[in-house]
């Protein structure tokens, strides 16, 4: 991963088979790559990541299908990865992956959507202040204190 961090540094656009590398480690089965790929991808986004915003979508739904919570939450964590990049992702899609992971049986996963929140405020899509306030009252009353922590830590 450490070839694509530099490539990002670089503002090298992220090639298809680049990102389906990246994404692979993502939802690895071992933690460690998960972790590798993940801190990758921070690193990527923090220095201008660039990929499809179509594959991005297509990425993020088929994670969240997947029956694997550490996929659902991987899933998510990109898609936040995403929202703080350049690329203009379609608003109606993303809230509507947030709101499936907001409702996920997976605390971690919900902790993780609830997160993205922030991101999607701070982004460049256009979300009103009352999808905002519902997201973080639901986060915020959440009967796992991961969740209402993610709630706040967006």
């Amino acid at each position: 991963f450490y070839v694509l961090t530099e490539a990002a540094k670089a503002k090298i656009p992220l090639s298809t088979e680049a990102f389906d590398c990246v994404y692979k480690g993502i939802v690895d089965s071992d933690s460690d790559v998960v972790n590798a790929a993940t801190a990758a991808l921070t690193e990527m986004s923090n220095n201008g990541l660039q990929v499809n915003p179509t594959e991005v979508m297509e990425s993020v739904t088929k994670s969240m299908q997947d029956s694997g919570w550490k996929i659902r939450r991987s899933g998510l964590t990109f898609l936040g990865h995403a929202l703080k990049s350049d690329i203009l992702l379609p608003l109606e899609e993303v809230k509507a992956l947030i709101k499936k992971g907001n409702s996920d049986s997976d605390n971690d996963v919900r902790e993780t959507a609830m997160a993205i929140w922030g991101k999607v405020i701070l982004s460049k899509l256009q979300v009103t202040i009352d999808e905002f306030i519902e997201a973080i009252s639901s986060g915020s009353s959440d009967g796992s204190w991961k969740v209402r922590r993610g709630a706040f830590n967006g």
